[in-house]
């Protein structure tokens, strides 16, 4: 690496809450630049965390000087963004959903096959001790309950804001609760079966001139045919569980559990803790981070993401 700078752009709460605490244990203060483009919000963050290297505008900076990037700005911003650090060697930590359309996706996928940059993103559920124990099971590496073959999987994920839901800038574009929390459960059930999904059904609480807060979207994988059924919801309170079901038994665990699980069997109910348990998401955030700086082999990549925008994108030109 040419340096060890490392520049946030944008410095809403996921930046202030995981991102910028995780640059402070793995970065010195002077090596950290803050973009943002809300004055404000900029001169408030960098007081808070004692930031002195902030910029206001993208076009006031020299990317040759850093050496790593985290983009946690609105994601309709992240096209143009991504565009211009692709012309660097960079590394560069997205969040997700990186773009809001697979349209952008494809138009993006060959300039990232040929820029030196690399672009991981932040799909910080797939670094959940839970989520990697029950992986090894639902692939037949650790199968000691005797399960059997997956049959099907339900997600809920659903509680009222506590905010006026109608307004924000995914609304900019129609866009509401699958582009919001979708890309969380469809990348993590997709990952945790090792398969790619795609959409059968998909039902949403909107028209074309509003975005949905309410959701209903069914999907099947790819090569294992198993049903997925997912339920969002920025209105009502749901059960907010993924369970696994299986021939023999099933796997069920909250959808904001970092830890533990239950495995029922035998018509008994075991509480399972994973192994490297965290404390909460701003601790797994840390361990995201760690991995995004030095073990890339093991982040998740542009590219792992490509099934979840795509179904996403689908469910939308329904």
């Amino acid at each position: 690496m040419k340096n060890n700078n490392i520049l946030l752009i944008g410095c809403g709460l996921i930046a202030q809450n995981m991102h910028l605490p995780a640059m402070l244990k793995f970065f010195k203060r002077e090596e950290i630049s803050i973009l943002d483009k809300n004055l404000k919000t900029l001169k408030s963050v960098c007081k808070t965390f004692d930031i002195t290297k902030s910029y206001n505008d993208m076009s006031e900076i020299d990317f040759n000087n850093y050496s790593f990037v985290v983009i946690a700005a609105p994601y309709q911003f992240n096209y143009d963004i991504l565009n211009v650090l692709l012309d660097y060697k960079i590394k560069i930590l997205c969040e997700k959903p990186v773009v809001s359309n697979y349209r952008d996706y494809k138009l993006l996928k060959p300039k990232v096959q040929n820029s030196k940059a690399e672009i991981f993103i932040n799909q910080t559920r797939r670094f959940s001790p839970l989520s990697r124990d029950i992986k090894k099971i639902l692939n037949g590496k650790d199968d000691c309950y005797k399960l059997g073959n997956l049959t099907s999987v339900s997600y809920s994920d659903g509680s009222k804001f506590d905010w006026d839901s109608s307004s924000g800038f995914y609304f900019k574009n129609q866009f509401g609760v699958l582009l919001d929390r979708g890309p969380h459960a469809i990348d993590l059930i997709g990952w945790m079966i090792d398969d790619d999904l795609k959409i059968v059904d998909f039902f949403k609480d909107s028209d074309k001139l509003f975005p949905e807060s309410h959701t209903h979207i069914k999907l099947i994988s790819e090569t294992r045919k198993i049903p997925i059924n997912i339920t969002l919801s920025w209105k009502y309170k749901l059960a907010n569980q993924v369970v696994f079901n299986f021939d023999h038994g099933k796997i069920l665990f909250g959808v904001n559990d970092l830890n533990s699980y239950e495995i029922i069997a035998s018509n008994k109910r075991k509480t399972i803790m994973a192994k490297d348990s965290v404390d909460n998401y701003y601790d797994l955030g840390k361990v995201v981070f760690n991995n995004f700086l030095n073990f890339p082999i093991n982040s998740v990549s542009f590219f792992d993401v490509e099934s979840s925008i795509k179904v996403i994108s689908e469910a939308y030109e329904r």
